[in-house]
């Protein structure tokens, strides 16, 4: 028997077919919003002096940056200036300077923050944060270690501190002591940290980057990828040298490592700061100096290889802006790029093992100061300008050609942000 349909039938059966293949085409297809960026600002649009968190969607297509309706989020404390996401995608970690404190996010699905808790820092304004790769620990490093005789006016070294960071439970996050290198917070939340682990050789929850009575400041910090080693770029105030901090990291605990404990960054002064290719044998570290001695008005980036115990060896230096002060690689590990502050631009390298070798330069906004490659496809670059325009913030964004590694500008780039954004984290999209 054979159905038979009239003609407004056979035309309701056609628009029907036509949703259907629109819909599984649709579900196919990636949608044109690829990541969410979070963008930590320093100061607020409007009277607050406290720290915000723009969320902004990310255009697959065109690179266009769009806030989503309910951004900004305060950052919960004042002058944020380093964040880091968890590996899941499902966190959100941010520092705000001037409160020692880190404050925990969770992330939505539609982007939005969610503040689950703060804990403070042992030592006194913290500047960088790292998380190891298997999302157990939060490394942290402070201007200065908690004496009471230090402060910007009699200044002293710095410290890291380790949090744990547990599966926990719904609550607050534990105020209570740490209990060992395992970190026991019973009333931790998901993702939430415990109070910083002891330090076995002096009981204190820190480790002092000291080099003699030196006033040693730190900059930045890199985890290698298979969690084992932890890097810390430093200026030794008292002598004007850039020292690289070389730590083994073991559950929780780090040791200086036996084989190479400090490195001199040789004619570097102001290691600004460092990064790892991100492959799992992170063969080699690149590390920003913001005062070049030898190519005058540049600034440099070093490159070190890894050797398997962590320790460095010198392989190259290459001519970077005026003033280098964030660095990003691409999720592929092809490219490299260097922010530059005083120059107000970008520069792009390819990587081949250790060796960069120049792409060009790029315009960027007044100021740059932290410059991320987002981590869906690699196909965008987006850079903080701190002094931005007319009392805001700015976000440069580029477009990446993938066979070289060349950038043009994003559509309608740049994009505002609130005042003097100082710090990028990224996810790809959740869903």
């Amino acid at each position: 028997m054979r159905m038979k349909f009239n003609k407004s039938g056979q035309l309701f059966l056609v628009a029907a077919a036509a949703l259907l293949v629109s819909g599984l085409l649709s579900a196919c297809l990636p949608t044109n919003s690829a990541d969410f960026l979070f963008v930590a600002c320093s100061k607020a649009a409007g009277s607050s002096n406290y720290g915000m968190i723009d969320v902004m969607e990310v255009n697959a297509q065109s690179g266009t940056l769009r806030p989503i309706p309910t951004s900004p989020f305060p950052s919960q404390g004042r002058n944020p200036v380093a964040e880091v996401v968890s590996p899941d995608s499902q966190y959100l970690y941010v520092v705000n300077h001037d409160d020692n404190t880190i404050v925990q996010f969770r992330i939505g699905i539609d982007g939005k923050l969610y503040a689950q808790g703060t804990i403070n820092t042992p030592g006194i304004f913290p500047v960088a944060l790292a998380m190891d790769p298997a999302e157990h620990f939060l490394y942290v490093i402070d201007t200065y270690e908690p004496l009471p005789t230090c402060s910007p006016a009699a200044p002293c070294p710095g410290s890291v501190a380790v949090f744990p960071i547990l599966p926990g439970i719904p609550g607050n996050i534990s105020t209570s002591a740490d209990a060992g290198p395992n970190g026991i917070c019973p009333n931790a939340p998901a993702g939430g940290l415990c109070q910083a682990i002891a330090n076995p050789v002096t009981g204190l929850n820190y480790y002092p980057l000291a080099i003699g009575t030196d006033i040693v400041t730190p900059f930045g910090i890199s985890v290698l990828a298979n969690g084992s080693t932890l890097y810390i770029t430093t200026q030794d105030a008292t002598n004007g040298v850039g020292y690289i901090f070389n730590f083994t990291a073991n559950n929780g605990v780090l040791t200086a490592n036996i084989a190479q404990p400090i490195i001199s960054t040789g004619a570097g002064t102001l290691p600004t700061s460092i990064i790892n290719t991100g492959s799992a044998d992170s063969s080699a570290i690149f590390v920003a100096d913001s005062v070049n001695l030898s190519i005058a008005p540049a600034g440099n980036i070093f490159s070190y290889s890894v050797a398997a115990n962590g320790s460095l060896t010198f392989a190259g230096a290459y001519a970077a802006g005026n003033t280098p002060v964030s660095l990003a690689v691409d999720p592929a590990g092809k490219y490299f790029y260097a922010a530059n502050s005083v120059d107000g631009n970008l520069s792009a390298f390819t990587i081949s093992g250790t060796a960069l070798s120049s792409i060009g330069t790029y315009a960027a906004g007044s100021q740059p100061s932290a410059v991320i490659v987002d981590p869906h496809l690699g196909q965008f670059i987006y850079v903080t300008n701190f002094l931005g325009s007319n009392g805001v913030g700015t976000v440069s964004g580029f477009a990446v050609n993938p066979a070289s590694g060349g950038l043009t500008n994003a559509v309608n780039t740049p994009f505002i942000s609130d005042g003097l954004p100082t710090s990028m984290a990224s996810i790809p999209h959740k869903f």
